[in-house]
């Protein structure tokens, strides 16, 4: 503060704008440093430091949007290159296969190429979804009802009967999350299953905003202590490493679903009866 020949007063607060990279200088003239003067240096002193925090963690965002990126085009990459050599050997067996009459493996063989050809066509339908600064931009008119079903058709599914039931319309959608959520839920359900058969039953109906899709087994159930803890990386329950799993499926299910705007939750009560039911609240229209 500094004063002139009559006395006035003339205050400075000077402030730091870091999106600009220049300074800010507040300067008021006022008799006396009022209570009013005092209140609105701090709140404009508060508005800049939460103006810089922001913009710190978008640079961030930015930079862990740039590696996620990176990452996806490398795994894409790496991935799709083993997936190519199993056609090719596949092709070679096939022709074996076939000459020596054996229709069966032959059969096989090819539901093999099928599902590696579906795989590097998700691989580039995920990469390209990262790739994207805009979500939208890879939205797709889906017929769920199809979509669903051929799902279903690809999955080793022996001894369990999995159903589609319900309205599955069609909608403007992420194809490539949509497809990783329900896939690992069928998954999961068949996985953790503690018989050698069991039933699946995909339910699906419309909410003001949403899609609402049930994914409901038969299986042992999850007790309630545990529903939160099966969407964390790297966690699985006893019965579940014993199946193999690596506790990742759940929790990429979670995450893909929040990222579009939708909800997930878990109704399993072992102690009154069997089953687990994951219900799934997927956004009609996902803008961000």
């Amino acid at each position: 503060a500094s004063s002139d020949a009559t006395g006035r007063r003339l205050n400075f607060t000077i402030f730091w704008l870091p999106d600009d990279d220049r300074p800010m200088l507040l300067a008021y003239q006022a008799s006396s440093q009022t209570e009013m003067e005092l209140e609105l240096s701090r709140q404009i002193r508060a508005r800049l430091m939460a103006e810089a925090d922001l913009a710190a963690k978008s640079r961030e965002l930015m930079r862990a949007n740039a590696d996620l990126e990176s990452f996806a085009a490398i795994v894409s990459h790496d991935l799709k290159a083993p997936l190519r050599h199993m056609r090719m050997i596949a092709d070679d067996l096939i022709v074996q296969t076939s000459e020596r009459g054996d229709a069966v493996s032959a059969s096989k063989l090819l539901h093999l190429q099928d599902l590696s050809r579906r795989m590097s066509h998700m691989l580039t339908e995920l990469f390209d979804y990262a790739s994207l600064g805009r979500k939208y931009e890879a939205l797709a008119a889906t017929d769920t009802a199809a979509f669903v079903q051929t799902i279903i058709d690809s999955l080793p599914a022996d001894g369990f009967e999995v159903k589609a039931e319900g309205h599955w319309p069609v909608i403007q959608t992420l194809a490539a999350p949509f497809d990783l959520i329900l896939r690992n839920l069928i998954q999961n359900a068949i996985q953790h299953h503690d018989r050698v058969h069991g039933k699946i039953a995909l339910k699906c109906a419309q909410e003001p905003g949403y899609l609402v899709i049930s994914v409901a087994d038969d299986g042992p159930g999850i007790d309630p202590r545990h529903h939160s803890a099966v969407f964390l990386p790297f966690r699985t329950l006893e019965k579940a490493s014993k199946a193999g799993g690596t506790g990742m499926g759940l929790a990429m299910v979670k995450k893909t679903v929040e990222t579009a705007g939708g909800s997930i939750e878990i109704v399993s009560e072992p102690a009154v009866s069997r089953g687990t039911r994951f219900i799934v609240k997927w956004p009609n229209l996902i803008t961000n």
